[in-house]
Order: structure tokens, then sequence, then C-alpha cells
């Protein structure tokens, strides 16, 4: 038996390694498992149809491999309300994601013959985004730079004017105070003079494979929906 976590994002390797090593950090859980992009958060409905049946009943193309007997779907928090009408952000988070989560496996279930095996996870952060958690890491912000030099100089002015400075943040706060996560990685990279940041850019995986790595404590501090989730798996596949 295995689990199956469907990604919404084609570029999903990285984090599905991070999330790996979250689940099984401290000697946890180990439990067999696979991945699979659905390239967009309205394709999930669909893919839970058709090629979540399919891979359920018949197994995946890849001999050896056992059948998946549940899926989570994870997905961008602002995504699924943008795109599939769940419920919209509101405070305190906890509650509102807790919310957003049964409305998303709600309507995933509505899909599925077999509606217990699947199940809704978001994460209020899209999946680029882990990186500015690691903005005080000078090797992970040199990965993020590529062949360009990391001007200390550049990046204490960026953070000085970020309001408020992550740095007066503390780590259980910083994924409720940077909702804009994206943004923030947008703008750091241009006040740094780094070429663009594009989707499936080798410097973001480079980048969360050295967090992960060296400094995945600290990742599952500020980004805590991370733990959140590991600990869904866990529960999960226990039931299984």
């Amino acid at each position: 038996m295995s689990l199956l976590i469907a990604y919404e994002d084609h570029y999903c390797s990285e984090l599905d390694r991070t999330l790996r090593r979250v689940v099984q950090r401290d000697g946890a859980l180990t439990v067999p498992r696979e991945r699979h992009p659905v390239r967009g958060v309205t394709n999930f409905p669909g893919f839970v149809r058709t090629d979540w049946r399919r891979f359920r009943d018949q197994g995946f193309p890849v001999k050896g491999k056992p059948r998946p007997k549940a899926l989570i779907c994870l997905a961008d928090a602002d995504a699924v309300v943008a795109q599939l009408g769940i419920t919209a952000r509101a405070r305190p988070y906890h509650e509102w994601i807790a919310q957003a989560e049964d409305e998303l496996t709600k309507l995933l279930r509505s899909e599925s013959d077999r509606p217990e095996q699947v199940h809704g996870a978001l994460l209020r952060w899209n999946l680029e985004s882990t990186l500015i958690a690691a903005y005080d890491e000078p090797e992970a912000m040199q990965r993020l730079a590529g062949a360009e030099p990391v001007n200390a100089g550049h990046l204490d002015a960026f953070l000085s004017r970020c309001s408020p400075d992550p740095r007066t943040v503390g780590d259980d706060a910083f994924t409720d105070t940077f909702e804009d996560s994206q943004g923030c990685l947008m703008a750091l990279g241009r006040r740094m003079g780094w070429r663009k940041l594009k989707k499936g850019d080798p410097r973001k995986d480079d980048a969360l494979t050295w967090i992960t790595g060296h400094r995945l404590d600290k990742l599952v501090r500020r980004v805590s929906d991370l733990e959140r989730i590991a600990q869904r798996v866990r529960r999960i596949a226990l039931a299984l």
C-alpha cells in the first residue's frame, strides 16, 4: 500500500523532497508514497475522477510500485480561493485553514466513488515562496542569486524597508505575518539585482535543497504549514 500526493504545480520535486524530510524527521513514520503534478488547481476534480481512480485500481505505469490507497491533493491556498470558490482567507488563520481544507476535501470527494480515500490540503504560501523563510541564511541567498554576488548592504536595506522587518518577527508568526510571500520574493530579487526568478528556475531548487539539508528546523518553524501537512500525512498513512 502507498500514498499518492498530487501537487498543483508541475515543478514540485523539491517541495516534495522537503515534505518527505519533514514527515520522516526524528525517525518518524516512513511510508511508501508517490507524487504527481496536476498542473493547476482547477485540474484537481478531474484528476480525482479519472487518473486517481486508474492509479488506485490499476496501479502506476512503472512496474513494482504499490497501488495507492489514499490521495492527498496539495494546493496553494490562494489559488483554491480564486479558482475553486473556497472561502476567502480570514483571521484567525488556523481556524480558516481548517475550514478551507474541509471545503476542498468535500469538493474533491464529490468526484470520487470512494470518497474516504481522498483528502485536500493547503499551503498558505506557494512552494517557491518558502524560500523567503531563509532570508537570513547567506548560503541560501547566494544559491538564489546564482553566479551573481550577494550584496549584504542591499539585503540589509531591503529587510529594513519591509513592514514589518522580518528580523523583528518571531518564527512562529512568520507565515501569518508575510501573506504575500511571492511578492516578497520577487521584490527581494529586484532589489538585489538578480536575474528574474521564473517558474522551474533551478536556482530555486538549489536553494530549497540547501535549506532542507541544513536548516530544516528553521524552515519548519517559519513555514508552519509544512509540519501541519506532515502530521496529516502521518495520520492518513497510519490508517492505511
